[in-house]
């Protein structure tokens, strides 16, 4: 009966402690842009095996610097241009990590982070797809696109799932645009799981028992 308890306060607790705070907007949309380098291929972005940010309009930088793009929504509407007036090239108002190899590719916790005033919204990316690659042609430049999952984190929000996309076109110094969607986030079914096997676990300790 305790371990009963225990476990369901242990849940309740849990999904207290995720509702303290407001929850970002399913839907919310922010957009960035910024310059970049492909690294490693051929210098062409449809041959790339990573990407280098550009920080204050230089390569070969550890990370890059990004600004804000136009149509940020929901939650997001929190940063808007009007507030982030500085081109990347003179610093923007956020930092990107550089991307060294698709192919060993792992976590990447504050991928990008943009501040705003009081507010500063930080994208952990946790996994990455090149969805894909297109050489140039006479009449088009090469692009690449890639894409993958992660999580937001806002001061007096809770975390939220999001799905990042990112598109470039060119070679050499180029620029990138990308945006990241806030997702349902299955966090409360997860914690009522935990909650269902405990109770579970109760109940074959006292039939153990009995």
């Amino acid at each position: 009966m305790k371990l009963k308890a225990a476990v369901i306060g242990l849940a309740l607790a849990a999904m207290s402690a995720t509702a303290s705070s407001a929850d970002i907007l399913v839907g919310s949309t922010i957009n960035i842009f910024g310059n970049v380098s492909s690294i490693g291929g051929s210098g062409s972005l449809d041959s790339a095996t990573g990407l280098d940010f550009f920080k204050n309009g230089s390569a070969g930088t550890p990370g890059g610097t990004i600004s804000l793009g136009v149509g940020s929504t929901g939650t997001f509407s929190l940063f808007n241009t009007a507030g982030c007036p500085a081109s990347p090239s003179a610093g923007g108002c956020g930092t990107i990590e550089d991307i060294a190899d698709f192919g060993t590719f792992g976590p990447i916790a504050g991928f990008y982070t943009i501040t705003e005033g009081a507010n500063t919204l930080a994208f952990d990316l946790n996994t990455l797809n090149v969805d894909s690659r297109i050489p140039a042609t006479g009449s088009s430049l090469a692009s690449l696109t890639i894409s993958g999952t992660g999580t937001f984190h806002l001061s007096g929000y809770n975390a939220a799932a999001g799905v990042f996309t990112l598109t470039s076109q060119g070679n050499g110094f180029t620029t990138f645009s990308a945006s990241t969607v806030s997702i349902p986030e299955p966090m409360p079914i997860a914690l009522l799981g935990i909650a269902g096997a405990g109770l579970a676990l109760s109940r074959r300790k006292r039939v153990i028992g009995a």
